[in-house]
């Protein structure tokens, strides 16, 4: 019984090592970049297009999507809310897709606020 438990616990953290090399690796074998990190950038981004930026308030962790598209290239998807220059609360979902030009420096392919 001991053995079938040690054996279980076994496959089970092989599987764990499994998905998690999975998550950090693209489909065209690239290293893909923490979801958190692709976030941050992408806040800097909207803040760049808002009125008021220092009165940014983006979704909770569950309301983003980032999604690999291509080497080095991500698809941001959330909500910000924030104040406009008549200081009324706005409320706005994005898109941004966001290129990885090297280790600390991003660029924005596009960004649309809707």
């Amino acid at each position: 019984m001991a053995a079938e438990a040690e054996q279980k616990a076994e496959r089970d953290e092989r599987m764990l090592q499994l998905r998690i090399q999975e998550e950090r690796t693209a489909p065209d074998g690239s290293r893909k970049v923490p979801d958190s990190i692709v976030e941050v950038e992408a806040m800097a981004v909207v803040r760049s297009h808002l009125d008021v930026p220092s009165s940014a308030s983006f979704g909770w962790h569950d309301e983003w999507t980032v999604k690999w598209l291509r080497k080095d290239t991500y698809e941001v998807r959330s909500i910000v809310r924030h104040r406009n220059l008549f200081n009324a609360p706005v409320e706005h979902d994005f898109v941004c897709v966001l290129k990885k030009l090297s280790d600390n420096n991003w660029s924005s392919e596009r960004c649309d606020l809707y």
